[in-house]
């Protein structure tokens, strides 16, 4: 994958770049959501309310299971490679 950062102004992301920013989208919008959740419980005051208390841990579940499926794909795309066969 291409480092994102090194475009040119005018410079339109590679198809594979979109590629890899789709196949991380669902960990981007867990991560979102936990940050958001966060943010709540540090603007609500003490002590947060359970229902906040619930919405992080649910943010964070969520974090867990997309980061653990893209390893997974990962993993499984090793398998493509010559000589990467899992062992």
């Amino acid at each position: 994958m291409n480092d994102l950062m090194n475009f040119a102004p005018d410079e339109e992301p590679s198809a594979e770049d979109l590629t890899a920013i789709e196949r991380e989208s669902g960990l981007i919008a867990a991560e979102m959501a936990l940050l958001d959740a966060e943010i709540r419980l540090l603007d609500v005051g003490n002590p947060a309310p359970e229902i906040d208390w619930q919405r992080l841990r649910h943010a964070a579940r969520d974090v867990a299971r997309e980061a653990l499926e893209l390893l997974g794909e990962e993993f499984d795309d090793l398998d493509s490679y010559p000589g990467g066969e899992a062992a």
